[in-house]
């Protein structure tokens, strides 16, 4: 396969020239992720077809403009596999929205297949092409990179167009353009991969059913969990080495005002103790200060989780029902997770409305089902506990 390297900002601005006049571009990334918050970009690949393929090294490149006027170009689509794994890898290097993409995992997804397929599985069953996969967590940091490094790397995106093209054209087939289409507009909006808000990172902060937690608990962990993925990023390190999960809850429920006490909670490391102790006592201390109406939405944890689940369950068979009958790949609807956004939206009309399963395909795929079982959770509206 043909290859270039770009490693200066001259060839770079050359080659994004000819590639701004390009219908479509495959993009693709590699990066190394290790003890860090964020990915370390490593390589930059783009490609509309195997002559064109050049491989970007990032790390010789100071002038990111002509590669953000790409990015954001909306008469260029830009075809990654997977776009959530390299568009904030992209978008935080150069400093840029990526606009008008196109996305393979996905266009299987609604294309009769799934959308869990690896890429060299897509190669493999719609194009009889076998990827070499030596080099998948090899060092893509380290100069210069190996001929098995590069190879790997270009064989992702010479062939990626004409692989859309032929997703593309099983998506029309399956009757479901118009769905995907709808549904790549909404993942090229700005922010679509935009992080987690801090306020609602306490939801994934791991805790023992067995624990008991105050309505002000949940709000003094809100605020813990907050600062701890501030932290995390602004030190670009792992949310674990600021504090672990199990401390954050242990802080939630003993309140500590002190260093002293934060070293004394169950477990804890004497060394992260003295790191992080004063913060983690201050952030309590303003917490309990808070007013219920400053606390957050608790709705996820005071309704009956049985009940929950009773009910998201039987949206769930109605999303596997309805997607598979099109050829779609149900989690493309958002699978458990929007289900449950629904049932829990479903005490508010107001709320109910902004839910994915209420919008857009999602809803006219389900509809009108969907609007009856809405109906039907509304009137038997869960209280918390």
């Amino acid at each position: 396969m043909a290859y270039r390297i770009i490693d200066n900002d001259a060839a770079l601005a050359d080659f994004c020239k000819l590639a701004m006049a390009q219908e479509i571009v495959a993009v693709d990334t590699e990066f190394v992720w290790r003890n860090t918050y964020y990915p370390k970009f490593a390589l930059l690949q783009i490609a509309w077809d195997e002559e064109s393929c050049v491989l970007i090294d990032p790390l010789a490149i100071e002038d990111k403009a002509p590669l953000a006027q790409l990015m954001e170009a909306p008469g260029v689509k830009k075809v990654f596999h997977a776009a959530f794994n390299d568009i904030p890898i992209i978008e935080r290097w150069a400093n840029c929205h990526v606009c008008n993409i196109g996305d393979t995992i996905v266009a299987a997804g609604f294309a009769n297949l799934t959308a869990r397929l690896s890429l060299a599985r897509l190669f493999a069953t719609q194009m009889g092409l076998v990827l070499t996969k030596t080099e998948t967590r090899s060092d893509w940091l380290q100069r210069p990179l190996s001929e098995a490094q590069l190879e790997y790397a270009g064989d992702d995106v010479a062939k990626l167009v004409a692989l859309y093209k032929i997703l593309v054209e099983k998506v029309e087939a399956a009757g479901n353009l118009a769905f995907y289409n709808e549904e790549m507009e909404q993942r090229s909006q700005p922010g679509a991969y935009d992080e987690m808000p801090l306020d609602e990172c306490w939801l994934r902060v791991s805790r023992s059913p067995f624990i008991h937690f105050t309505k002000q608990d949940y709000a003094v962990l809100s605020k813990l969990a907050a600062w701890r993925e501030g932290t995390a990023r602004a030190e670009d390190i792992p949310r674990n080495a600021v504090f672990r999960d199990e401390w954050l809850v242990q802080a939630a429920i003993k309140h500590p005002y002190t260093q002293k006490e934060v070293a004394a909670l169950p477990g804890i490391w004497s060394k992260l103790a003295k790191l992080r102790g004063d913060a983690v006592a201050k952030v309590v201390s303003a917490a309990m200060k808070l007013q219920p109406q400053d606390w957050p939405d608790m709705s996820q944890v005071l309704f009956d989780r049985r009940i929950v689940k009773q009910r998201s369950d039987r949206v769930v068979a109605l999303m596997n029902k309805r997607a598979e009958a099109r050829g779609i790949d149900p989690m493309l609807l958002g699978s458990h997770r929007a289900a449950q956004d629904f049932v829990l939206a479903a005490n508010s009309q107001e709320k109910l409305a902004k839910t994915r399963l209420m919008n857009g395909w999602c809803h006219e795929l389900l509809a009108p089902a969907i609007d009856d079982i809405a109906d039907e959770y509304y009137k038997k509206r869960m209280m918390p506990r």
